[in-house]
């Protein structure tokens, strides 16, 4: 993982993109979790054992780790591959450190004059085979003459790349706002998903509550008429035991019981039976969630690539060229449809 720091602001931003955020080197064997950030598989394996849950390091995002752990996780060949050739590249540099002044041309030899004609450093060989008649200077003078233009380039050369680091920044920045707007949104939704839940669950409480009521009241009513039915029942079940049981005895006391008798027989010859019992009927018809008049919320998705820095911006810009997707909460699932707006 450890490698030599570069001095030039262009290989400063390349090893700003491909170091580990964790141990800040090159990637060593890089792992890609699943929200896109990439990490050395050692430093994650360090990293998820002291942690006591599996979250991304930079963004925080909620990670599922396969079967086979770190290990298991897809392995980011791009870095790998572009940390190879910084590593080549570095270490060349380092070879290259001292000045050289070998002729590209004719190693053997040592670079004598510069060719003003053709602008490049010559040995005496190049001088004889190419450069013969060309004019020329010392390398002392060319070196002092050039050096400012050499100068000016490179300070155009690092503007330049200061442009594209602070556009790196800058995409960062967004990447980091496009997550926590997910999370955001998700959360939104969820809360939106609970409250509907708990209206739903307060609804059907109170159309509990009202189908026990009338279950009551039906209870009631149905017990008053057993109770009045089972009073005649008794009475005169009561009388004709007892005026069989006398005349099982053999005496005579049946037929002082016969005016009773008569008086409870005459009474229910001919009665008419309780009518009916009038019940309230419950029933329970369950409205059709297709036809839902309010849906669970809207998702509504910007028609610019760029990035509202707060979900206040985000809703400020509602209605300017956007897609709306609905999502509906129903009974089997959720419709989703769009329109432009």
């Amino acid at each position: 993982m450890a490698a030599k720091k570069p001095q030039s602001l262009g290989q400063q931003i390349l090893h700003e993109e491909l170091s580990c955020s964790i141990c800040l080197e090159l990637f060593t064997r890089p792992k890609l979790l699943p929200c896109g950030h990439t990490f050395c598989q050692d430093c994650l394996q360090v990293y998820f054992a002291e942690s006591q849950e599996v979250k991304c390091p930079n963004c925080q995002l909620q990670v599922s780790l396969p079967p086979g752990g770190v290990t298991g996780l897809p392995e980011n060949h791009s870095a790998a591959k572009f940390c190879e050739k910084l590593s080549k590249t570095d270490a060349n540099a380092d070879k290259q450190a001292k000045p050289r002044n070998k002729c590209s041309q004719h190693p053997s030899e040592d670079y004598q004059l510069y060719c003003t004609q053709c602008d490049v450093p010559v040995c005496y060989v190049c001088l004889e085979e190419t450069h013969d008649g060309h004019s020329m200077t010392s390398l002392k003078n060319a070196t002092k003459e050039r050096k400012p233009v050499v100068q000016t380039l490179l300070k155009e050369g690092k503007e330049i790349l200061g442009t594209y680091h602070d556009a790196l920044k800058d995409m960062r920045e967004k990447e980091k706002r496009l997550i926590e707007q997910k999370k955001q949104t998700e959360k939104d939704i969820i809360e939106a998903y609970e409250r509907t839940l708990k209206e739903f669950e307060r609804t059907a409480n109170r159309l509990r509550l009202r189908v026990q009521e009338k279950h009551d009241e039906n209870t009631e009513a149905r017990q008053r008429q057993m109770e009045t039915v089972q009073r005649e029942v008794d009475e005169l079940a009561a009388a004709c035991d007892q005026a069989e049981q006398e005349m099982a005895q053999g005496g005579v006391t049946f037929l002082v019981r016969e005016d009773r008798l008569t008086e409870v027989i005459e009474k229910h010859r001919g009665a008419p039976l309780p009518p009916p019992l009038r019940t309230q009927v419950i029933a329970f018809h369950p409205k059709n969630f297709d036809n839902m008049p309010e849906p669970l919320g809207d998702i509504v998705v910007g028609a610019t690539a760029a990035v509202s820095k707060d979900r206040d911006d985000h809703q400020g810009n509602q209605g300017q060229g956007q897609r709306v997707e609905r999502l509906t909460f129903r009974g089997q699932g959720s419709d989703e449809g769009s329109e432009t707006t």
